[in-house]
């Protein structure tokens, strides 16, 4: 669509782009203007990711699927590729924190999931009494110690601190 407007009454007109615009004013019959700000069209809005969100989970069942859809969810904008893997990482952290965190009707999960600068930085922490992370091990069951294994593989950078609340991390380069 092409716009034009009356220098001397100020009237803007939109054409369609196979019709030419008019070259008169029909109110004053001052020769019209093309107006160029009108017709270009808005550069698209870049999507953006909030910059931090935190989130308190009962600790249960339901905690690492809510965990999982908060950090869907944030990481969108973020693409396919960030969104799935962080996905995964958070979903097995916060799976850790159910399993190994302790157990009763108030306990609670922290999440806090921010992006500084061109880096994903992801916290999950726990009332629980901390832990120091070990590898897998030859005989180790196949069902398990797989969650942190995960982590440390997809990761660009993780850890555990120590004390209350226990607290694991991971970041990604966006």
């Amino acid at each position: 669509m092409s716009y034009v407007t009356c220098p001397n009454c100020g009237v803007s007109r939109g054409s369609a782009v196979l019709t030419e615009p008019p070259t008169t004013c029909p109110d004053c019959c001052a020769r019209l203007h093309l107006d160029v700000a009108l017709a270009s069209p808005l550069p698209p809005k870049p999507r953006t990711s909030p910059v931090e969100l935190d989130r308190v989970l009962l600790s249960g069942r339901d905690a690492p699927g809510s965990a999982r859809s908060e950090f869907r969810s944030f990481a969108a904008p973020l693409g396919e590729h960030i969104a799935s893997v962080g996905t995964l990482m958070v979903s097995e952290m916060v799976t850790n924190a159910v399993q190994h965190g302790p157990a009763g009707e108030a306990s609670t999960i922290g999440l806090h999931y921010a992006v500084v600068g061109e880096t994903l930085q992801v916290e999950i922490s726990d009332d629980g009494r901390g832990f120091v992370p070990r590898k897998r091990f030859n005989g180790q069951g196949e069902g398990s110690g797989w969650g942190l294994h995960i982590v440390s593989e997809l990761a660009d950078s993780w850890g555990v601190d120590h004390g209350r609340p226990t607290r694991v991390w991971f970041e990604l380069a966006v």
